[in-house]
């Protein structure tokens, strides 16, 4: 395969692990929140730790 392009099976994996990422999160956030809030005590650094908890879980 050529530089520059992609494997179709490649992406799709991509794009399914996007998805299934998009899922846990929904399903996920309210409880990620109830933890972070027990660790900040305050909404916005609770808001805060959601967004690192997010990205750390998305690598």
């Amino acid at each position: 395969m050529s530089k520059g392009k992609t494997d179709p099976g490649t992406m799709k994996k991509k794009e399914q692990k996007e998805r299934d990422f998009e899922q846990l999160v929904e399903r996920q956030r309210q409880t990620i929140y109830s933890v972070c809030y027990l660790f900040a005590n305050e909404r916005q650094e609770a808001d805060d730790l959601v967004q690192e908890v997010l990205i750390r879980l998305e690598k």
